[in-house]
């Protein structure tokens, strides 16, 4: 009988595979072997949030320097920190 985890082949009366899988027909999973534990993503490092965030202050840049400007007078126009914010948001690398 092969084993469905490892693959290795084992006696025909079995119980336990030597990786610690279990063989029996009821049991699929013994507690000897260690389940993976998701770890959460910090907000930050999601890159849709920070894609968001940077669209956000780079709007809010703009709204803000707009405003303070005087008639026909300079303000900001963040493109860069809009377009890499659309960027992180459009092309998102989830770590699953």
């Amino acid at each position: 009988m092969k084993c469905q985890r490892c693959g290795l082949p084992n006696a025909d009366g079995a119980e336990q595979c030597s990786c610690g899988y279990s063989l029996k027909a009821d049991e699929t999973e013994t507690a000897d072997w260690p389940v993976p534990e998701k770890k959460p993503v910090p907000l930050l490092q999601n890159d849709k949030v920070l894609g968001v965030a940077m669209i956000g202050a780079g709007v809010l840049t703009l709204i803000i320097t707009y405003s303070l400007a005087s008639p026909g007078g300079i303000y900001l126009f963040p493109t860069g920190l809009i377009l890499a914010g659309l960027f992180k948001v459009s092309f998102d690398s989830d770590r699953d």
